[in-house]
């Protein structure tokens, strides 16, 4: 007994070393996706023409930078901790339950994937429902932006109760869409604690069966439930982390949007380079540098900088710049000068 103990206790404190660990494992991965989230999206915008920032307008850029991107967070952090280590659970203790008996573990592969359906068909429902209520949420943080930005002009032309209604009226609408995508998400629970009672009350009924036929012992019914529970417990904490995943969904869905929106004057740039004119222009523009400091050096003969400090530096070089540009322009009229001729 004292040998199992220790062992037990020597377990527990493992266990509670990695728990610890992959926590903060988890809170480092998850800050850092966040961070590299705002890092992209931040330096796409800054690529954003006038009639981009239009398309997301600035609050919903915003919106995308810090409740969305904490949606992903928290929901990858859940992740790593929860939804990693719940199916090696389930799997484990399904294993265990097949040494014991064969007919409560076919229970389990009929209950598991019905149960797991059952939560994608509820996911597929409220996603829908939080994308309008994130939409939404850009229309309440512009009217804020707006009321802030021009408090003077609204109380110049007394509109305060004008725009407490129209804030009030964008509100109750977030709240109600809010309110309906989470009674949809919280037929989890209920849909969970029946599945869990209606498992335990057969494996009560086919564990008293065994027993009485003398096919169970009473120790195997009782690690067979503690299995079964250790089996819930993990679709529990998968339901949890479920619910955040949908949430976190609709937010990877707001946030790939600017990720892809290419800018306007991208497109223009595309435009047009693919014309004849351009890619000939193109063709024209050497990719490397190195050939025009080789000239710049042996045919100019400029082989060191004469000047010191930065700002004599930089003129120095633009200046240089400027002559071999003159010079390799100067150099091309007179070959098609030399063409024409002959």
């Amino acid at each position: 007994i004292i040998q199992r103990g220790v062992i037990l206790v020597v377990m527990a404190m493992l266990s509670l070393f990695f728990g610890i660990s992959a926590g903060n494992m988890a809170a480092v991965a998850g800050a850092g996706y966040a961070k590299n989230l705002r890092h992209d999206i931040f330096y796409k915008v800054q690529e954003f023409s006038f009639k981009n920032i239009d398309h997301f307008a600035t609050s919903g850029l915003v919106t995308r930078m810090t409740t969305d991107i904490t949606n992903i967070q928290m929901a990858y952090m859940m992740s790593i901790r929860l939804l990693a280590r719940a199916p090696i659970m389930i799997v484990l203790s399904w294993v265990m339950t097949l040494k014991y008996s064969v007919k409560v573990a076919l229970l389990f592969l009929i209950v598991i994937p019905l149960l797991g359906g059952t939560l994608i068909f509820i996911a597929k429902k409220a996603h829908p429902h939080f994308i309008k209520v994130f939409d939404e949420y850009d229309i309440l943080n512009n009217s804020v932006q707006e009321n802030v930005n021009a408090s003077r002009v609204v109380k110049a032309f007394v509109r305060e109760d004008y725009e407490i209604d129209k804030f009030h009226g964008i509100s109750k609408y977030v709240y109600t869409l809010f309110t309906k995508a989470e009674k949809i998400v919280a037929w989890n629970s209920p849909v969970m604690q029946f599945t869990m009672y209606v498992v335990i009350l057969l494996l009560v009924a086919i564990g008293g069966t065994g027993i009485i036929h003398g096919t169970m012992g009473t120790g195997e019914l009782t690690s067979i439930i503690v299995y079964a529970l250790q089996i819930i417990g993990s679709l529990m904490m998968v339901t949890f982390v479920f619910v955040m995943i949908m949430i976190a969904e609709a937010s990877t869905d707001r946030i790939t949007e600017v990720l892809e929106e290419v800018p306007e004057m991208q497109d223009k740039v595309d435009e047009n380079l693919g014309t004849e004119e351009g890619k000939e222009m193109k063709k024209q523009r050497s990719i490397q540098s190195e050939g025009t400091f080789g000239i710049i050096k042996q045919n100019m003969d400029y082989v060191r900088l004469k000047r010191r400090g930065n700002i004599n530096v930089k003129t120095e070089l633009l200046l240089i710049g400027i002559a071999y540009n003159i010079r390799k322009y100067h150099n091309k009229k007179m070959k098609k000068k030399e063409i024409s001729i002959f």
